[in-house]
């Protein structure tokens, strides 16, 4: 798992993402939803309420979908910096950065759309 690698360095998100996006479209259908399947996993291990607040504090959401796109972050930060924070939450701060806010929403469902277009829909399903 190294999602950085994955799409080049760490750049603004729109490029993170077109870069990323290029990179799984590339992927077979099983290769694309084994990276599927291995994001949500880390998605969802990082819904612990100790990590909500520190995203409350930083962020200043206090919605579900604010908490969602943390974690998305989170998770586009790569394994080390992961573990660190589910380790301990207050090390979040040691990966934050003035150029972008950690928030990733555009990150989530992206590989749901390259799926749905890989088997004939449009990709706008999700």
């Amino acid at each position: 798992w190294r999602p950085k690698s994955f799409a080049g360095e760490r750049q603004f998100q729109s490029a993170y993402i077109e870069n990323l996006r290029v990179v799984l479209a590339a992927l077979t259908v099983g290769e694309l939803e084994e990276f599927n399947r291995v994001f949500s996993q880390l998605y969802w291990r990082a819904f612990r309420g100790e990590l909500w607040s520190m995203a409350r504090l930083i962020t200043g959401y206090w919605s579900r979908d604010g908490f969602d796109y943390f974690r998305a972050w989170l998770v586009s930060e790569g394994r080390d910096a992961f573990e660190d924070v589910l380790e301990c939450p207050e090390r979040v701060a040691d990966y934050l950065r003035r150029d972008y806010y950690p928030s990733f929403q555009e990150l989530l469902g992206l590989a749901d759309s390259i799926l749905a277009a890989m088997r004939g829909g449009d990709g706008q399903e999700v």
